[in-house]
């Protein structure tokens, strides 16, 4: 996670590494029950989505997917409906 902590420095502008970054905090989140991680990794989801500048592909599938996981994963943990992921949900 340090590493791309560093990376993530040189390189903000790099969907694919923030899309790197937010797996290995939904991974951290989800192994500990940790809310902080998992609302770290949705926010590096979304960002890594509004960087893609690739006109080919509308959106990466990749952190599409991702970002629905830990979604799911914040509603499992927190055992109720929260509005920005019901709103992250249906504008996906």
């Amino acid at each position: 996670m340090f590493c791309y902590e560093e990376i993530l420095a040189t390189q903000p502008q790099n969907y694919m590494v923030n899309i790197r970054y937010a797996e290995i905090l939904y991974s951290v989140g989800s192994g500990d029950d940790s809310l902080e991680e998992l609302y770290s990794a949705r926010k590096y989801y979304s960002h890594a989505l509004t960087l893609q500048t690739d006109t080919t592909a509308k959106f990466s599938t990749r952190a599409l997917w991702g970002l629905l996981q830990t979604c799911k994963a914040i509603e499992g943990l927190l055992k109720r409906i929260d509005n920005k992921n019901t709103e992250i949900i249906l504008t996906c």
